[in-house]
């Protein structure tokens, strides 16, 4: 059996398909063998992992705070969100400077977004039929391969309008440990958001405007009641948050939807064999984005660290399959 086995989806109708999202095609550039045991073989930590949770969760606050204009709803769904997915986050933010995420932290950070952009000329924007333009997961054939139909996948955050002009933008948000500046400073290019920018242009019709990076600083900054303000919080209100418009031309579209297709022919070609493991990216890959799930770390021993141990396997990993078509008022093309 090829590992294009394991990544075929079929539906109730029987009808088969494969589904590759951003974070699929990232991992695979980034690191190969990632990808295989992320997406192919579908291993996940038993052990939830707490820059995932925090992150999505701060994400589940923020949306509802776009839709209901509620803070203390926001940190609610903060919080459901965090119940949801099972959580081990801390309860409150830890005399340690290391300990960037806790329920207390998030909460406010949720609270000081609110104030920060208290003024914002950007409000939530809607269907035709009333529905908010938000969480929009979304499917687009990019071709077939053996005969099977290669969908691009994912998920739009959010499209916002304009006060003032009535002009829509889709809105990314990213959290992050770097600076609110280095993740600005990569609007362009940026394969993510030229995905949504041709996703909302693709299945709904809409003329954007531009995209809105919207950054947030996960902070490991003490508390520091003398400041004052956020400070008590460790939060700067003004570092912490920061925002970037960023607009994509049909050049753009056609210059991503290029490396679109090198990315996805390559992985299907790796998929379509069966090599007993795919290329490593050590050690740069092992480090980034907080350090990878199949290294040692967090409780861990590490899947990499003792190369593909069928007993670490079955003791420290599950298998969680990858759906990033299966959202609600998904749109098809």
């Amino acid at each position: 059996m090829s590992y294009l086995d394991r990544i075929i989806y079929v539906d109730e109708k029987g009808n088969r398909s494969v589904h590759l999202d951003y974070s699929i095609l990232s991992t695979f550039s980034t690191c190969k063998e990632k990808a295989r045991l992320a997406y192919v073989l579908h291993l996940a930590p038993k052990v939830e992992e707490r820059p995932l949770s925090y992150g999505s969760a701060i994400h589940a606050g923020l949306s509802a705070l776009d839709t209901t204009g509620d803070v203390e709803k926001a940190v609610e769904a903060f919080i459901a969100k965090l119940q949801e997915v099972g959580s081990a986050l801390p309860v409150e933010i830890e005399n340690a400077a290391k300990e960037r995420r806790s329920i207390e932290r998030g909460s406010y950070v949720i609270r000081a977004y609110a104030e920060r952009w208290s003024s914002d000329p950007y409000e939530q924007a809607y269907s035709a039929d009333g529905k908010p333009l938000a969480e929009i997961g979304f499917s687009i054939f990019l071709r077939e391969f053996q005969g099977i139909p290669i969908m691009l996948s994912g998920k739009i955050d959010d499209i916002k309008k304009s006060k003032v002009d009535g002009q829509l933008y889709n809105w990314e948000r990213k959290t992050s440990t770097g600076s609110v500046y280095s993740v600005l400073a990569n609007t362009r290019p940026n394969h993510q958001i030229t995905t949504y920018d041709f996703a909302v242009k693709t299945l709904l019709g809409l003329k954007l405007s531009g995209t809105a990076l919207d950054a947030i600083y996960i902070s490991d900054r003490l508390p520091a009641p003398k400041k004052g303000g956020w400070f008590t919080y460790g939060i700067d209100i003004e570092k912490d948050f920061g925002r970037e418009f960023t607009v994509r031309s049909e050049t753009d579209i056609e210059e991503f939807l290029f490396d679109l297709d090198l990315q996805v022919t390559e992985f299907l070609q790796w998929a379509s064999g069966d090599l007993r493991r795919w290329t490593r990216n050590a050690p740069t890959a092992c480090s980034m984005y907080g350090g990878c799930k199949f290294k040692a770390g967090g409780g861990r021993t590490g899947l990499c660290n003792t190369n593909l141990n069928q007993n670490v396997i079955e003791t420290e990993y599950e298998v969680k399959p990858w759906h990033p078509w299966a959202l609600e008022g998904k749109k098809e093309t």
